[in-house]
């Protein structure tokens, strides 16, 4: 119980700084439709609020990537295999 307890107090402290460089963001369509009253799914906020928070966290380059249904859809068939193009196109850029 000690050791949850003490991940749990690390977790709750934890505040990252700022990713300088370039980050890639993959947004379900649900997120962007998210509002007062209708919070995201996986950010509890609205899409602004989020996009604001996230170009906080990467002030460089963040890019973001608008891809079709829900969090939950996208790592999932069929919506799995649209994630997987976009991955393997960023890969192909950098390499």
């Amino acid at each position: 119980m000690a050791m949850w307890t003490a991940l749990l107090r690390a977790a709750a402290g934890y505040r990252p700084a700022p990713y300088r460089g370039p980050a890639q963001l993959l947004l379900s369509a649900e997120a962007t439709t998210a509002g007062p009253g209708r919070p995201s799914v996986v950010a509890g906020e609205s899409w602004p609020t989020y996009e604001r928070r996230c170009r906080e966290m990467f002030p460089d380059a963040l890019t973001v990537h608008h891809l079709p249904g829900t969090h939950r859809s996208m790592v999932t068939d069929p919506g799995v295999v649209a994630v997987a193009a976009l991955a393997a196109e960023l890969l192909e850029r950098t390499a």
